[in-house]
């Protein structure tokens, strides 16, 4: 079904081919991998391997809920968008939607609840306790997005938000040449 959608959307014209489409997660066309693409650019490293991890212990906890015969909660497409939406618009330093039951919860409470459904998964991969830090400490500083509005409020000049990324996002780097910093 999933082939034909693809195939139907290729055909329209608008898109150039299948890496132009863009499902929130997919089975990779040619490695045996799940693409998750709901995660906007990270800024710090350590977050971008707690979303991994976090996606990971997702997928290894379906499969075996799957294995142990639980179905899936049923939760409706548009739900999922509204909550995925909120978060992305709001981030943890708000409310964000619980799909199961459709209410907003506390950001800590909802990832905390996350974090345990997912923690046996976590545990078994060696993730648990890089994952629960690096979501610590989005939690309490925030994510990129926080630090760059801050910047932005502070200066008011873009141009100092780039530049901020930039050395953020560099730190720690140096050159093939270049011994790194002891």
């Amino acid at each position: 079904a999933v082939s034909s959608k693809v195939e139907s959307m290729i055909a329209s014209g608008v898109l150039l081919d299948r890496g132009m489409v863009y499902f929130d997660a997919r089975l990779c066309d040619h490695y045996p991998t799940i693409e998750v693409r709901v995660a906007d650019v990270c800024m710090d490293p350590e977050h971008a391997v707690a979303i991994a991890g976090l996606v990971r212990a997702l997928v290894d906890t379906a499969a075996q809920e799957w294995r142990n015969g639980v179905a899936p909660d049923p939760v409706q497409t548009a739900v999922l968008r509204l909550a995925m939406w909120s978060a992305s618009r709001f981030g943890v330093g708000a409310t964000l939607v619980n799909p199961l039951l459709g209410e907003q919860w506390e950001a800590r409470v909802a990832v905390e609840a996350l974090l345990a459904h997912v923690e046996p998964a976590l545990a078994a991969s060696g993730d648990l306790a890089r994952v629960v830090g690096a979501v610590e400490s989005i939690l309490g500083d925030g994510t990129g997005s926080v630090r760059q509005l801050l910047i932005l409020e502070r200066t008011g000049r873009p141009r100092d938000v780039v530049a901020d990324a930039v050395e953020f996002t560099n730190q720690d780097c140096a050159s093939p040449s270049e011994p790194a910093p002891a």
